[in-house]
């Protein structure tokens, strides 16, 4: 276990040395991923409260590598292309914890809804950037209230703290459910011409 952790820090600090402060802040929520993972599962009172915030410190670092890459004015097509990625591993895996942690088909429909959609949004972006339309499809506000309750819903499912954490969470996975496909909705309403 030692060697795999030494291992994957020397690839990361190789990839560190490439790449620019945004960039670091991306690379960032892709190693804090294992971390949350593996944290959640260790058997102490408080592994599923750290998991959470690991998570939560993961999605900030969304914001500051959007901020930083404007104010630097170091906005990269690396960079447009490795963030959203970076954003649904971040989400992806730790949704999937979450369907794991409660198995019940209430909390795993509307997560695989979201993933679904997830992949779907992505594989578009793909075609229209292939198509060399890819600004119509550049991230919107809805998209970005979305990502804010995602991130909400996942941190507080995460932690479970107690009965009405469970509930409340439960109720912002439904309502990210609804942005979800709503801003899905309305992604192909832009699309609906390049078909």
């Amino acid at each position: 276990m030692v060697f795999i952790l030494i291992f994957y820090f020397i690839i990361w600090f190789f990839l560190f040395m490439f790449f620019n402060i945004p960039m670091y802040f991306t690379l960032l929520r892709l190693i804090l991923i294992p971390f949350f993972i593996i944290i959640f599962y260790l058997p102490f009172k408080y592994s599923s409260l750290f998991s959470s915030l690991i998570f939560l410190i993961a999605s900030f670092t969304d914001l500051l590598d959007g901020f930083w890459a404007r104010q630097l004015n170091k906005i990269t097509r690396f960079g447009e292309f490795f963030d959203p990625v970076a954003d649904k591993f971040l989400t992806i895996f730790a949704m999937l914890l979450i369907v794991e942690c409660f198995h019940v088909i209430f909390i795993t429909l509307p997560i695989s809804i979201i993933i679904i959609r997830e992949v779907i949004i992505s594989a578009l972006r793909e075609w229209m950037s292939i198509t060399g339309k890819k600004d119509i499809l550049s991230v919107s506000k809805l998209a970005k209230i979305k990502t804010i309750f995602q991130m909400l819903t996942i941190s507080i499912l995460l932690w479970h703290f107690n009965q009405f954490f469970v509930f409340f969470g439960t109720i912002l996975l439904y309502l990210s459910m609804i942005l979800t496909l709503w801003s899905m909705i309305k992604y192909f309403y832009l699309v609906k011409n390049y078909f």
